[in-house]
């Protein structure tokens, strides 16, 4: 067989185009893997951001359910404690606003405002004393009621009130009050535990 000398360089420049070319295919085949790899991860991390899109949706439902719980308690709360102390009150809810609606919203007496707005923050420390990881703390410091417009009546009621909720929780809670000379019973005088001198306000707690 005749040796051919000139196909030497030929065969050489075919070796080395098929090196480049198994060179060209070796890094298609690692981009490929990676292309896969990233593809794999990427699908990985969708799932688990709609199992994390679940388990938000789940819990926002949850948050809202157990808001809408503790507003019908207020409301339940808050109706119990504002019917005995003003006759008129039916019904009462909370606005977007957390504000209190009585009576859907046709209660207009100006004169109950003062309770109203006693016996919104009482049902407020009443429900702190039942339900521990309220954030609410459970004293409630009181100035002059009576300068707001309240009737002596409707004052001693909501005195009654506030000491009611005191006595009858299983929790510690504190309530001072001050309130101007000769507007407590006999009962509600027992709880003074400091006079300013006359003509001046006279300050008193509830505690227990």
């Amino acid at each position: 067989m005749d040796f051919d000398a000139n196909a030497i360089p030929e065969s050489d420049s075919i070796i080395l185009r098929l090196r480049s070319e198994l060179a060209q295919l070796d890094q298609k085949l690692l981009l490929e893997r990676k292309r896969q790899e990233l593809e794999e991860k990427c699908s990985s991390l969708s799932a688990e951001l709609e199992r994390a899109k679940a388990k938000l949706t789940l819990h926002e439902a949850q948050a809202q359910q157990e808001m809408e719980r503790r507003r019908g308690e207020f409301a339940k709360r808050y109706t119990e404690l504002l019917s005995t102390t003003v006759a008129s009150v039916r019904t009462t809810s909370l606005d977007e606003s957390y504000m209190p609606i009585i009576n859907q919203g046709e209660y207009r007496e100006a004169s109950a405002a003062v309770a109203k707005r006693l016996m919104y923050y009482l049902t407020l420390l009443s429900l702190s004393l039942e339900i521990k990881d309220m954030a609410f703390p459970r004293f409630l410091l009181i100035d002059t009621p009576q300068t707001a417009g309240i009737d002596p009546v409707a004052l001693q009621t909501c005195i009654d009130r506030l000491k009611e909720v005191v006595e009858s929780s299983d929790g510690n809670a504190q309530i001072i009050l001050t309130i101007g000379d000769n507007r407590l019973t006999t009962d509600q005088e027992k709880h003074v535990f400091l006079t300013i001198p006359p003509g001046e306000h006279i300050l008193r707690t509830i505690d227990k």
